[in-house]
Order: structure tokens, then C-alpha cells, then sequence
């Protein structure tokens, strides 16, 4: 038997066929060197020389983690130690902070991750491992990398879907961090909220903040009216009193002060408009400062259904045309006919009865409506009326040029008086009057609110009741839209295809998927160093 035939018995590896894969992979970590650079942090102390020897060359070395988040994961011992090679651990590195692109790119679009496989150059795997698998084509990392989980070589490959889970988790964590700060620079904010059914019949329940958002670090920035995306919340009761328990509760989460809300918006539906055990009842309890505004949305098509039913020449005609939709649009065949015979309807009638039917439907039909409609808007909008009362004469600060100085004054009081909660007052009126009577000559009569408050900004701080009272009146919402455009995203995320979805992977994706453009922004570095602490091992090994 030949030295190569006993190669084929052999229950070890020989010594030359080791010292050739070595060769082998020394060659390739020669080749690559310094391709990783810009993915790489090393301490100052700690010279290109020896950054090195801060990895284990062996599993048998200790691991000592220190927890301290304000040391970089480049200063410690690297705890992903399962590999053996100090490359292979900046292969790794490189390796999740391709992933987390991945996954920032399919959570943008609100594509699905996994297939019917979980294995790598299977069918019907999934889009994540597919932009893998073709990644794997063009760079070398993670050619690499994935050659050593076809070979065996390795069982720490970081692909799987816990590791997705948690890095998503960790993105929408982030987002969130830079969203929250951005409403605590606000001070001021208001909150959105409504509920729908997802696929699986449970109740959930968006929550949205809107703030006046003012970087003033930079001058050359605008202010912009902001609403964004906080979270999905799978909720079992729909009361007010639990609603408004939850959003108490998530306020907390967030590190947001209940008294600094300043305005609310829901549906028109009794758990939450509700004037004693509504959401937002039990809000103004504990913060009389948070205004509540009826969605204009939602009171425009009640206004235009009390319309509708308001006749019964109303009710037979709108009912008649939904029954031929509904006929015409169940059959291809059938649209195709009405489309074109459509401008084929015309009015025939006998002439000498046509002034007594068009006053007739005059009567019976157009002023029912249009009186029902009036009163509809008057009764619905009357908050609104109130809102314009307070705040109206911000709306327009050129039209106080013609204003007497005592009219503006009384105006004042009253918005102080709406701002005051107990000893607490959001504004002096005294001062507010000085600064409007200085201010109104510096616009002209077209300026308006939030075109101001970006005039405010250049002016060094010089009229801070103007500013916060112009920031109060656009935090307050006019409609619940905002929390309407999140349900269009959970509608495509948790769809049929992926019924099963976690509450936490659908909030996180959610948040990702809305607020895309903060998303784009999260240093992956960072993040791939938070995620080394969380796999950190907390026990050493001997």
C-alpha cells in the first residue's frame, strides 16, 4: 500500500496536507491585507505592530470581556473567539457589517428575508441569503467567509435568523435613540394613535409623535414639522383606559415627560374621543395642556355620511349607484360594457314636467343635503373654531401690523391662560405682547407660522415667547393621517407570506422601513461593537 492510498485511511489529517492549507490561507491573508482597513478602529495605544496579539491565537487563551460600553470592542479582547486567526475575526467583522446593509436595504423596502431554506445555495432560501450568495461573487471577505461554512470550516457563520432578529433589533433601537433625541431638542411634542386588525385578526395599536424639529446648531437649516414612527403594539383590550395606560407606559419606555405633550389626535370613535373615559380624558387628566383635535379626516367623510343619510331621495340614489359598482366591477366582461356605453346615458324627460322635477329634487334632495352638511361641519369642526380662537392671531403675525396694542394684549392673556397648568406657564403674556409689537414689523402680511419661526431662528434667541408659542401651535395635530400611512406599511410587512411575524421583528422592521432615512444614516461599526458585547462570553474558560 502506497503512501497516498494510506492518506485515504487516515483518521487524521497528515502533516503535509496542514502545512498546505496553511500555506494556502497565509497566501490569501497576504493578498488581502489592508483591504479591511477603512472597517477597523485600533486604539491609539495599541500600534498596527502588535493590534494584533489583542485577539486569541488559541481556544485555549482566556477571554476577558469588559462590559464598560464606553470602550471600544478594538481595545478589548475580541469576543468572538471561536476563530483562530486574527483575520478571520476582521472577516467576521466585515461579514456583519455587510449583513447589517442587507438587512437596512430589505427593511426599506419592505422585502421578506427568509425562504423555505436556511442554508446557503439552496433553493428557495430567501432574499437575504440570496444578496449573500451574490455578494459572495464580488467580494472577497465574504467569498471567503462562505467558503468555510460550505467546508465545514466553521459553525459560527452569523447567517442564521436569531442573528437577524437581533441585529434588526438593534438598528430600530438605534433609530429610535436619534428620534427620541430629536423630540427631547423639541421639548414640545404631540401624540397620534389609532388601531386596525393585521392578518392574523390581533388589534394593533401605532403610535406616532409630532414635533417642530429646529437643528439649531445649524443656521442654514429650516424648521420642519416632523411626525415619526415609534412603535406597533399588539394590545387585547381597546378601552380607553387601557389605551391610555399603554401610551403612558411607552412614554416612560421612551424617556418622554407626559407634561411636555401639547397635543393629541385620534379617531372619532368613543374609546378614544370619549369625553370621560376616552384616551383622551384620561390624558387631560394628568396633563391639561395636551390639546385634543378631532381628526379633520375623519370628520369630513362623517360630515359628508350624515349627508348621505340625511334623505331619503339621498339614501336611494347613493345606494343605487354603489349596487352597479358593485355589479359592473365583479366581472371583467361587465366593466368592459359599462365603459363603453357609460357617455351613452342621457336625461330623457317630457320638457313641460322638467321645471317641476328639477325643483323637486331641489327641494326634497340638494338643500337636505346641503343643510345637513352645514350643520355637520359646524358641530364637528367646533374644536377647531376654540383652537382659532386661542392661536388664531399667530396664524398671520404681518395682519397685527393694524392691530390695537390693548386687542393684543387681551389675545395674549388668553393664550396664557390656555398655556398655564397650575404654577406652570408655558409663556408670559406681558413679554409675548412686547415681542409681537417689535416682530410684526419685521414680516410682511403673507409670513406665516412656521415661515416665522424659521425667521426666529437667525434672530439669536431675541423673542423666545414668539418661538415657543409658534412651536405649540404647529405641534398640535390636525388629523391622525399620520398613524393611517403606518397601517399602509404593516399591511405590506405582515402580510399572508409572513403571518407569523414576531412582534418585535415587525416593529423593528416597521421602524426601519419608515423612518428609512435615519436608518441610512446608523454607523454599522458601532453597531457591530454593541453586538460583539451582547455574544460577549461571560465566563472564562480554562
Amino acid at each position: 500500500m502506497t503512501s497516498r492510498d494510506r492518506d485515504r485511511f487516515r483518521k487524521y489529517e497528515s502533516g503535509s496536507n496542514k502545512r498546505a492549507r496553511q500555506q494556502q490561507r497565509d497566501d490569501f491573508i497576504k493578498k488581502q491585507t489592508g483591504s479591511f482597513d477603512k472597517y477597523l478602529k485600533p486604539s491609539p495605544t495599541t500600534s498596527q505592530k502588535n493590534f494584533a496579539s489583542v485577539f486569541p491565537k488559541t481556544n485555549n487563551e482566556y477571554v476577558n470581556i469588559i462590559s464598560d460600553s464606553s470602550t471600544s470592542i478594538y481595545e478589548q479582547n475580541s469576543p468572538l473567539k471561536s476563530e483562530t486567526d486574527h483575520t478571520l475575526q476582521n472577516n467576521i467583522y466585515k461579514s456583519l457589517g455587510n449583513e447589517d446593509s442587507v438587512e437596512t436595504y430589505l427593511a426599506k423596502n419592505n422585502d421578506g428575508f427568509r425562504g423555505c431554506s436556511d442554508i446557503l445555495y439552496e433553493k428557495n432560501n430567501g432574499k437575504f441569503l440570496g444578496i449573500i450568495e451574490m455578494l459572495a461573487k464580488f467580494d472577497p471577505v465574504i467569498s471567503e467567509h462562505v467558503r468555510r461554512i460550505k467546508d465545514n470550516e466553521t459553525h459560527v457563520h452569523y447567517l442564521g435568523h436569531n442573528i437577524q432578529n437581533s441585529l434588526i433589533s438593534m438598528m430600530a433601537q438605534e433609530v429610535k435613540i436619534k428620534i427620541i433625541k430629536l423630540i427631547k431638542n423639541s421639548a414640545y411634542f404631540s401624540v397620534i394613535m389609532d388601531t386596525t386588525p393585521d392578518i392574523n385578526h390581533c388589534e394593533q395599536l401605532s403610535i406616532i409623535i409630532r414635533i417642530v424639529q429646529i437643528d439649531f446648531e445649524n443656521e442654514s437649516s429650516y424648521s420642519e414639522i416632523k411626525e415619526y414612527f415609534m412603535d406597533f403594539v399588539h394590545i387585547s383590550s381597546t378601552t380607553g383606559m387601557d389605551l391610555s395606560n399603554i401610551l403612558i407606559d411607552k412614554l416612560k419606555e421612551y424617556g418622554l415627560y407626559i407634561h411636555y405633550i401639547r397635543g393629541q389626535a385620534y379617531d372619532n370613535r368613543a374609546n378614544m374621543a370619549g369625553l370621560y373615559k376616552g384616551v383622551k380624558a384620561h390624558i387631560l387628566k394628568q396633563n391639561p395642556r395636551a390639546f385634543f383635535d378631532l381628526c379633520a379626516a375623519h370628520s369630513l367623510n362623517l360630515c359628508l355620511k350624515d349627508a348621505g343619510g340625511s334623505s331619503s331621495m339621498a339614501q336611494l340614489f347613493f345606494g343605487m349607484i354603489e349596487r352597479i359598482y358593485v355589479l359592473f366591477s365583479a366581472s371583467i366582461n361587465r366593466w368592459e360594457i359599462l365603459k363603453k356605453n357609460i357617455k351613452l346615458f342621457h336625461y330623457e324627460s317630457i320638457d313641460d314636467s322638467l321645471n317641476n322635477e328639477e325643483e323637486n329634487f331641489r327641494v326634497k334632495y340638494f338643500l337636505v343635503l346641503v343643510d345637513q352638511t352645514l350643520a355637520s361641519v359646524k358641530k364637528r369642526f367646533e374644536q377647531i373654531t376654540q383652537y382659532n380662537k386661542q392661536f388664531g392671531f399667530l396664524y398671520r403675525i404681518g395682519h397685527l401690523k393694524n392691530m390695537r396694542e390693548e386687542e393684543l394684549f387681551k389675545h395674549c392673556q388668553d393664550l396664557q391662560i390656555t398655556l398655564t397648568d397650575g404654577e406652570s406657564a408655558d409663556i408670559d403674556a406681558t413679554d409675548l405682547c412686547s415681542e409681537l409689537i417689535i416682530f410684526r414689523t419685521m414680516v410682511n402680511e403673507n409670513t406665516t407660522a412656521i415661515q416665522a419661526l424659521r425667521i426666529l431662528k437667525t434672530s439669536c434667541g431675541s423673542f423666545p415667547n414668539i418661538n415657543i408659542a409658534l412651536r405649540i401651535l404647529l405641534t398640535i395635530p390636525v388629523a391622525s393621517a399620520g398613524a393611517e400611512r403606518a397601517f399602509s406599511k404593516l399591511k405590506i410587512i405582515k402580510n399572508y407570506l409572513r403571518s407569523t411575524i414576531s412582534q418585535d421583528r415587525l416593529s423593528g422592521l416597521a421602524i426601519l422601513s419608515i423612518e428609512n432615512e435615519l436608518a441610512e444614516t446608523l454607523d454599522y461599526n458601532q453597531l457591530i461593537d454593541q453586538f460583539a458585547l451582547q455574544k460577549a462570553r461571560k465566563k472564562q474558560f480554562i
